[in-house]
């Protein structure tokens, strides 16, 4: 029996899921809840997924701490026996932040040098350089010899993604961040602090601006070494509010 390719569907923020051969592993589940007293929720309201689908899935990617991707609330609707993926890190704060939701099976797996088998997939992980504190880890999923790359919010330097694209021959997409969230309300007096208005404005700017050039960069570096990109698309979730940005560039 031929193995079938990769497929995907998303869900919202930063969860996809991928499957192949009745097989899925899903990636920092947050369903919806909003969380900071209600404060932090998603632009887009996610593709409901019911708790039969959930059950159904095979395996968990969290790629770090902050609670827009490890959601204890979503967390809580799987199984204490599903497995969960994480990168290994020396601090242990990430590993025991699930550990404590109930999780028997957490699989730490060694950025860089690990790669490791979850049913019809080879999975590795990627950290940057430099801890943050964050646990930042970015995912490559193998199936059929075709890779797809879920960054998430790890920001590597084009040293790092220089060496990914060494690492891999056949890079056939990207699932990249800054995502469709934000604390609301997000309230400035930009009228009587225009400088306010300025600096916000700047900073969405130099974000936006990170992850493009990160795109740029990785299609840049994957064709240069002549991976067999058939297709290659790079989903940049929504990264802002454009009321807001485009009532911040009439100041």
């Amino acid at each position: 029996m031929s193995q079938q390719q990769l497929q995907f569907k998303f869900i919202g923020h930063a969860t996809l899921i991928v499957e192949s051969d009745n097989f899925s592993i899903i990636t920092d589940p947050w369903f919806g809840e909003p969380f900071h007293h209600n404060s932090f929720y998603h632009n887009q309201a996610p593709v409901q997924i019911d708790q039969a689908q959930i059950d159904r899935i095979n395996g968990i990617h969290i790629s770090h701490i902050h609670q827009d991707h490890l959601n204890e609330e979503s967390l809580r609707r799987f199984s204490r026996e599903a497995p969960v993926y994480i990168a290994k890190h020396e601090d242990r704060e990430f590993y025991d932040r699930i550990k404590n939701l109930g999780f028997r099976c957490i699989h730490e797996i060694e950025p860089w040098r690990e790669t490791k088998q979850v049913g019809p997939f080879q999975i590795r992980i990627y950290t940057p350089e430099v801890f943050n504190g964050s646990f930042d880890s970015s995912l490559m999923i193998e199936n059929l010899h075709q890779q797809f790359y879920v960054m998430n919010d790890c920001m590597l330097n084009s040293a790092e993604l220089n060496q990914i694209g060494m690492n891999h021959s056949n890079i056939v997409g990207g699932f990249l961040g800054y995502v469709g969230a934000h604390p609301s309300p997000t309230c400035y007096d930009i009228h009587n602090c225009p400088e306010m208005g300025v600096t916000i404005l700047e900073l969405l700017r130099r974000r936006d601006k990170y992850y493009l050039n990160c795109a740029q960069n990785l299609i840049e570096k994957f064709n240069t070494k002549g991976a067999g990109l058939r297709q290659m698309i790079f989903s940049l979730k929504m990264p802002i509010d454009l009321c807001t940005i485009g009532y911040l560039n009439r100041l």
